[in-house]
C-alpha cells in the first residue's frame, strides 16, 4: 500500500468527514437524504477500491504509473458526487428522481472512464510486453559476448571482444519478423565465436568477431530502412 498510502489515508478521512456532515448537521432524513447519503458512500468506497486494486494488481513502476488515471478517475468522480450528494441532503424539497437520474448519471460517467482507462493500460502494457520481447535479442547477445571477455586469454581477442560488444550494445535494440534471417545468423555465428574463444583459436576468433561486426553493420542498415 505504499503508492497509494496518502491517497487512501484521504480517502479514510473523507469517508469519516462525510458521515459526520451526513449525521451531525440537522439535514432532514427524506428519501433525497438517503438516495444522495447511498450515493457518496459508494464514490468514496469505490475510489478506496482503486486504491487498493491498483497497489495489489501492478507491482512494477511502469504498471503503477499506469494505474494512476484509474485512481485520478475515482477521485474526481468521488468529490463531484460528495458535493451533489450534500447538496441533495440540504435541499429536501426538489423531486428525489432529479437526484437519483443525476447520480445515476454521474456513476455511470465514471464507470466508463474507469473501462477505458483500464483498456487503454492493458494495451500498453500489451505494447510494452512486445517491445520487451524485441529488445532481448540485443540484451542477450550483448551477455553473451562479454561473458566471452572474460574467458579470452589473448589481448587483441579482447580489445576486439570489447569491440563487438560495444557495436552490439550500441545497435538499434527494435526487432522485427524481417530481421530473423539475419538475427539467426548472427547468432549462429556468436555461438561459433564462443566455441573458438573456449579453445583457444584466437585467430579465428578475431577473425570470426570481424564478420560478426559486418552482419551487424548490415541489421543496423535494414533497421534504419524498416522504420
Amino acid at each position: 500500500m505504499k503508492k497509494y498510502i496518502k491517497e487512501f489515508a484521504f480517502s479514510v478521512v473523507l469517508l469519516v468527514l462525510f458521515n459526520v456532515i451526513a449525521f451531525v448537521v440537522p439535514f432532514v432524513h427524506s428519501k433525497n437524504f438517503w438516495i444522495s447519503y447511498a450515493f457518496g458512500l459508494v464514490a468514496i468506497l469505490l475510489f478506496i477500491g482503486s486504491c487498493l486494486y491498483c497497489d495489489k494488481a501492478n507491482k512494477e513502476l511502469r504498471s503503477k504509473f499506469y494505474s494512476w488515471p484509474i485512481v485520478r478517475v475515482t477521485f474526481i468522480y468521488g468529490i463531484v458526487q460528495i458535493i451533489v450528494s450534500i447538496l441533495g441532503m440540504a435541499i429536501p424539497g426538489i423531486p428525489s428522481w432529479i437526484f437519483v437520474l443525476l447520480d445515476v448519471i454521474m456513476l455511470c460517467i465514471a464507470a466508463i472512464g474507469l473501462i477505458a482507462v483500464d483498456s487503454a493500460k492493458d494495451i500498453i502494457e500489451s505494447i510494452d510486453r512486445k517491445v520487451q520481447g524485441k529488445v532481448i535479442y540485443i540484451r542477450s547477445l550483448v551477455a553473451d559476448v562479454e561473458g566471452m571477455i572474460d574467458n579470452a586469454d589473448d589481448a587483441q581477442l579482447r580489445k576486439k571482444l570489447k569491440e563487438l560488444a560495444e557495436a552490439i550494445q550500441y545497435s538499434d535494440p527494435m526487432s522485427s519478423e524481417q530481421l530473423y534471417p539475419l538475427e539467426s545468423k548472427i547468432t549462429a555465428q556468436c555461438a561459433e565465436l564462443s566455441e573458438m574463444v573456449e579453445n583457444h583459436e584466437n585467430e579465428n576468433a578475431v577473425s570470426r568477431c570481424d564478420s560478426i561486426l559486418k552482419l551487424m553493420t548490415e541489421r543496423n542498415r535494414k533497421c534504419a530502412l524498416l522504420k
